[in-house]
């Protein structure tokens, strides 16, 4: 039997810092629907319509091994498509709006025709991309409008060694291929994806995997599929598809909404080495994935999966009736996991959104749980990642577990460091840990949380410019101004091998790269923007809606591209010549956007325009509450990266004499959405001129000295915080970390 049994142990941090988290949905697969909800004002939900989702799975064999012997306990029609030709130049634009397409083979070629009623039409300028604009420019970023109309592209992968960028149509039911190197498209027609008869349905399909390491065979993708409840893969070498079925479903939504699958090499445990050593000889490998709305973990052999049934697939119940017990099982949902390949373990991340969240580890060896709660303030924890040995941030030394995790429904990220000690103390503690969390008792466990956040929302999301002179900064803003409670929504997180990580702010229209060895957060602008899913402030409205409840008049520029997924492209020859500096590790990221039409592209291996230095000293501050501290920074520009309006995108227009600027932000995890909140906060220099001196040459840097005074308020709560401080301009904000201890 794969699973004998299961053995849970259970750890709360020390101290609890309670924080108010701002949240207005309750699953985040849900939420872009919630969002669009608000946008129509009326009853209809933006997407698939979800009273019946049209298909699910009956139970077509004993699936779960585990359940038996544990224990714990456990409650228990075809889309027409017209393929253009299109040539373009990719280096030489912003927005590429045009490419070569390949066409596939069973991709037929009658036009796709979409009805005028007026919900149609409300879709097609939510989702469609017919709405969306490139409100400004970006020396970092190429965007590629998809061959297809609407395609709502979502998953996303990238082969680094055949130059090619994988993605998923969810509304089309097309799996897209990008040739770097040839410039083109080709697209594959998924064979079963009913949502297609659906005006305004889509399948969301979160997660893109390729297995590039087949011996002898071409490279396989393997992507998720929400609304059939299923696993797809596709095999390059025949062009074919396969779908496996998950052999359970939600009651309440018809499927357990697969949402991260990882493919994982297995290997064997040899049981006469006397050393216990684990034998390397490889043995296949396996597919593991999860699910929203089935708190379980999936795993199968892949010579064992059999096409168009559920054969193979096995299922891990994750115990959550220990940390969720007063919490009715509907709103407790799976998040994400990762594999930890040293420890030979998976974490997971359970929540009840704005509720409670844990991160759950299971260990393939000892087929035993750990559980790790988390503080009120971080109750949603959904993108997980585990850094290897190499990459372990210096405040966590030994022989550390050191996670990242994002938080929806703030701009919260965080580190979830846990000593191995810790760990191994926790085992012998267990049946005592998990009563304290039944009774809402901390454990003993001083585990390490070190939290940053990304910057306030850019103004440009509610129509203002960049440089927002009225809110100079960052904090001066009135009380009802919308950024004050607006949060970016870092959701999904990866790692690359220099110990970087990377994250997409949904709400905030940007991705972000944080080095946490020098506490530095960069973070590039989305030049797309949707107005359909914007709060734009200087939006003239008039009295009169539309038949779907908009009203008329939204401003141009403003609104979201709905960034929701991305993928790294590591630089292998970039590692070879720069042994001495890993840095540069990611050459390319590439990304989606669901509500535009696009994909696009951004170039990391173009140096930054600008850096923000602050001294040493100032890093690490303790502040009374109710007095001021003075932090001096330095902005150092480099002229060799001075904007060039003759090398713009042609189609940006008003043009001012801003746009050379760079303005200066401050952001704090004093509240959940990076707003200072009753803490105050100013530069003495808001707004840098990026202007250089006709005398200097390219060599010589343009530095600006610049001091960001802070007052905490006398009611702020005693603690640790991360005050971001940086600046930023119309293509990219870096900011650093200082860390707050306020007394």
């Amino acid at each position: 039997m794969w699973i004998q049994s299961i053995t849970v142990r259970m750890i709360m941090p020390l101290s609890v810092l309670v924080i108010t988290v701002f949240a207005f949905v309750l699953l985040l697969p849900f939420y872009v629907l919630s969002i669009a909800l608000n946008n129509t004002n009326d009853n209809y939900v933006y997407g698939q319509e979800s009273d019946k989702l049209p298909h699910s799975f009956d139970y077509s064999e004993s699936y779960s091994e585990h359940q038996k012997n544990s224990d714990v306990q456990f409650v228990d029609m075809p889309l027409n498509i017209t393929i253009l030709e299109h040539k373009s130049n990719r280096p030489n634009n912003n927005n590429i709006n045009n490419s070569n397409t390949t066409e596939s083979s069973n991709l037929t070629s009658e036009p796709f025709n979409i009805t005028t009623s007026s919900r149609q039409e409300g879709f097609r300028k939510g989702f469609c991309g017919i709405n969306s604009t490139t409100s400004g420019y970006s020396g970092y970023i190429l965007e590629y409008s998809l061959p297809q109309s609407c395609e709502m592209p979502l998953g996303i992968a990238v082969d680094s060694e055949d130059k090619e960028v994988w993605y998923v149509s969810t509304k089309r039911g097309i799996l897209g291929m990008y040739d770097i190197t040839e410039n083109k498209f080709e697209q594959h027609t998924i064979p079963q994806w009913y949502v297609r008869e659906n005006p305004r349905g889509f399948s969301q399909v979160w997660d893109v995997k390729i297995d590039n390491e087949i011996e002898g065979e071409s490279d396989e993708i393997w992507f998720t599929d929400t609304a059939q409840n299923a696993i797809w893969r596709f095999k390059k070498s025949t062009e074919q598809f396969e779908v496996y079925t998950i052999p359970a479903q939600s009651e309440s939504f018809g499927t357990t909404y697969p949402i991260t699958i990882n493919i994982v090499t297995n290997k064997s445990t040899d049981d006469g080495n006397d050393d216990g050593e684990r034998d390397e000889n490889e043995e296949g490998k396996s597919i593991y994935f999860i699910g929203t709305f089935v708190p379980s973990l999936w795993y199968a052999e892949i010579d064992k999966l059999k096409n168009g049934t559920a054969n193979g697939i096995r299922e891990i119940k994750l115990p959550i009736e220990y940390g969720f017990k007063n919490i009715d099982p509907f709103y407790v949902t799976s998040g994400s996991f990762d594999f930890d390949e040293d420890r030979n373990s998976a974490w997971i991340s359970m929540l009840s959104y704005s509720r409670k969240g844990q991160i759950v580890e299971y260990d393939l060896d000892s087929k035993t749980f750990n559980i790790f709660g988390l503080p009120d303030d971080l109750s949603s924890p959904l993108g997980i990642v585990v850094m290897g040995d190499n990459n372990l941030n210096d405040n966590n030394q030994g022989d550390n577990t050191e996670l990242w995790i994002t938080n929806p429904g703030t701009s919260i990220f965080y580190n979830y460091g846990l000593s191995e000690q810790e760990k191994k103390k926790n085992d012998n503690q267990n049946n005592q840990a998990n009563q304290r969390e039944g009774s809402g008792q901390n454990a003993s466990y001083d585990i390490n949380i070190e939290r940053y956040t990304t910057l306030t929302a850019s103004p440009r999301i509610f129509g203002m410019p960049f440089y927002d002179i009225g809110n100079n900064n960052g904090n001066e803003t009135g009380d009802g101004d919308l950024r004050n409670g607006y949060y970016t929504l870092p959701s999904w997180i990866k790692r690359a091998s220099d110990g970087s990580i990377w994250f997409n702010q949904q709400q905030g229209n940007k991705i972000s790269r944080f080095d946490p060895s020098e506490q530095e957060l960069v973070e590039y602008w989305i030049p797309s923007q949707n107005n359909e899913w914007g709060n734009c402030e200087e939006d003239v409205r008039s009295d009169v809606r539309d038949p779907i409840g908009e009203y008329q008049n939204r401003m141009k520029n403003c609104g979201i591209a709905n960034v929701l997924n991305f993928a790294l492209m590591e630089s292998d020859e970039r590692k070879e010549d720069e042994e001495d500096d890993m840095k540069d590790a990611v050459g390319e990221v590439w990304f989606t956007e669901w509500s535009t039409n696009k994909i696009g592209r951004i170039d990391v291996a173009m140096g930054l325009p600008f850096d923000v230095e602050i001294q040493e000293s100032d890093r690490d501050l303790t502040v009374k509450r109710g007095e001021s501290e003075k932090i001096k920074m330095v902005v150092v520009m480099d002229p060799e990266y001075e904007n060039d309006e003759d090398d713009k995108q042609t189609s940006i227009t008003n043009l001012s004499e801003y746009d050379d600027l760079i303005t200066m932000r401050a952001a704090g995890t004093f509240t959940s959405t990076g707003y200072l909140g009753n803490s105050s906060g100013y530069f003495d220099v808001p707004l840098v001129p990026f202007d250089k001196d006709e005398n200097d040459n390219d060599d010589n840097k343009i530095e600006q000295e610049v001091s960001f005074v802070l007052t905490p308020s006398k009611n702020t709560i005693p603690g640790e915080y991360t005050l971001m401080l940086g600046a930023e301009n119309e293509s990219v904000s870096i900011s650093k970390a200082v860390k707050i201890r306020v007394i």
